[in-house]
């Protein structure tokens, strides 16, 4: 039943040829053949696309680190970058639709949970990412959703082995697939993880929640370092930012029932950003619950054991919905929550806080368990639901578009601050030219991130690699390192170079620069020392 439910909500994906047009789903599917590029090339990690942006860039320093590489995977497996997308989107909708049902599980019966899964799965944003905004990071970012929220229930139960792995293999998921969600995540999760404090237990449980999403963030370093650290040298990063009032939700926003088909873009369906009126329901029927939890008569049928965990995801919910909205402005001129670029993001965790909090009302008020009572709200969810899961404008695109690209597909705002608009250079069908001098120029290898040149020439020449430069690059002739110009305006962020007269071997390599090596060894580090903590706690009991 599981499973079916999360094929039948992407469905219109797996019986159509190709992709819908959506905002961002082209993007991905790009990076994926661009990493896959890399690996066939037999570089591990990925550091640059040379294909991408005309003249390459270092994508690999900002893109979502597993989707790019599960992708790649699965194209060099033989897959076409299209069924690779759509395998991992499905894949991801089936799992954590598994894994939903495997935390209401906890708290609930096999009807209640699996009621609450559906409301989950067909949630209006999952729509809208799917079908309108191609957004594969988030949608497999809501894998590790589930996972986190399961690290801290064993933490609250004194599974404290459990607890440390999945807590540090969730948070090292959601800090590779979209490290944005780490922020929307965690604020509700915060919540969660203090009401589940046991005064006796305390410091033992934040000693092992803090370890574990320490490592993890250490273990994330190789692409949260650079990330943050040198993205300095993008004109991203002179983007002062802020929060523009579109990305609030209005008041109609949390209970409009309307879908669009077209509203503010000719090419993906109506991008009408919502939380649903189901969803609404249920945190408004909680309220009204916990309000009159001790009135006559209402009390009698509310459970009162089950009060304090309704509270709990009442306030996550409230939290998360009090983000969505405008009251919360100046919210979002704090430092690393200036990051979150869209209010909206929020609805990510909401699709699993307001499945959860119908989960906890029907365990306040028992009598909310009745089977008639569920497989009607779930038949309800399927029959109004189901026909708003669909894509516009299919089309199948051949592996060429995404194995080039003259665009920087991510914006100009991700090109670096010394190049231009890379669609307004000539395209280049070689690696490298000649440009001042005379000689002779046969090129050796031309991989995606090195380059090997022999050249013959009776005076000093000045040569090309039609690439654009960013730290990491070095030229070396007949292995010596010779300083690299990029700043020629007639050849714009182009890496040029002098070479003397005669016969010489160039070599132009992309290496790891100072904070990438640092980041990975502090990865590698991380690594380390949680499987060093994780057989110390297994063999010791945690003795803390």
């Amino acid at each position: 039943m599981l499973v079916l439910l999360a094929l039948i909500s992407v469905a219109d994906l797996l019986i159509r040829p190709g992709h819908p047009v959506t905002f961002d789903g082209h993007i991905h599917m790009t990076t994926m053949n661009q990493f896959a590029q890399s690996l066939a090339d037999g570089e591990f990690p990925v550091t640059w696309s040379n294909n991408f942006a005309n003249f390459g860039l270092p994508l690999p320093l900002f893109a979502h680190q597993l989707p790019a590489y599960l992708g790649a995977v699965l194209i060099l497996l033989g897959a076409s970058t299209e069924t690779a997308y759509t395998v991992l989107v499905t894949f991801s909708l089936i799992g954590a639709t598994i894994l939903f049902y495997v935390f209401f599980r906890k708290y609930a019966n096999q009807l209640v949970s699996l009621t609450a899964t559906g409301i989950a799965t067909f949630f209006p944003y999952r729509a809208l990412n799917i079908y309108t905004r191609g957004a594969l990071p988030e949608i497999m970012s809501t894998l590790f959703l589930p996972i986190v929220f399961l690290s801290i229930w064993n933490l609250q139960h004194k599974k404290y082995h459990l607890a440390l792995g999945l807590l540090f293999m969730s948070t090292l998921g959601i800090a590779l697939t979209h490290p944005m969600m780490l922020l929307i995540f965690f604020i509700p999760l915060s919540l969660y993880f203090l009401s589940g404090l046991d005064k006796r237990t305390a410091l033992k449980q934040v000693v092992i929640a803090a370890s574990s999403v320490g490592l993890a963030l250490l273990a994330a370093s190789y692409y949260l370092l650079p990330l943050f650290l040198e993205m300095k040298y993008f004109y991203q990063a002179n983007i002062q930012s802020s929060i523009v009032n579109d990305g609030f939700l209005s008041l109609t926003q949390l209970y409009s029932t309307q879908w669009f088909y077209t509203f503010t873009h000719p090419g993906p369906r109506g991008n009408f950003i919502k939380l649903g009126l189901f969803e609404l329901s249920i945190f408004i029927a909680s309220l009204i619950v916990l309000f009159l939890s001790q009135v006559d008569p209402i009390k009698k049928y509310v459970k009162k054991k089950a009060l304090p965990e309704l509270k709990t995801w009442i306030a996550m919910s409230v939290m998360s919905l009090l983000l969505l909205l405008p009251v919360t402005k100046l919210l979002y001129t704090l430092p690393l929550v200036d990051k979150i670029q869209y209010p909206w993001r929020f609805l990510n965790v909401l699709q699993f806080l307001l499945p959860g909090l119908f989960v906890m009302l029907t365990q306040a008020v028992p009598k909310l368990q009745n089977k008639i009572v569920l497989v009607t709200l779930l038949a309800l969810v399927l029959w109004l639901r189901v026909p708003e899961f669909y894509g516009k404008n299919y089309i199948v695109q051949p592996e060429s578009d995404y194995a080039f690209t003259t665009a920087n597909l991510h914006s100009l705002n991700m090109n670096p601050v010394w190049t231009g608009n890379s669609e307004e250079y000539p395209t280049k069908e070689v690696q490298a030219e000649i440009i001042e001098g005379t000689g002779t120029l046969e090129i050796s290898t031309a991989k995606n991130a090195s380059r090997e040149y022999q050249i013959d020439s009776e005076t000093e020449i000045r040569m090309i690699d039609y690439t654009f430069y960013f730290p990491g690059w070095n030229v070396f002739v007949d292995g010596n390192p010779v300083e690299i110009e990029y700043q020629d305006t007639r050849y714009r962020g182009l890496i040029t170079y002098r070479v003397p007269a005669g016969k010489h071997t160039l070599s132009v390599i992309y290496s790891p620069t100072r904070i990438r090596l640092l980041s990975g060894v502090l990865s590698g580090l991380g690594l380390f020392i949680f499987g060093l903590l994780s057989i110390v706690t297994k063999k010791k009991k945690l003795l803390l």
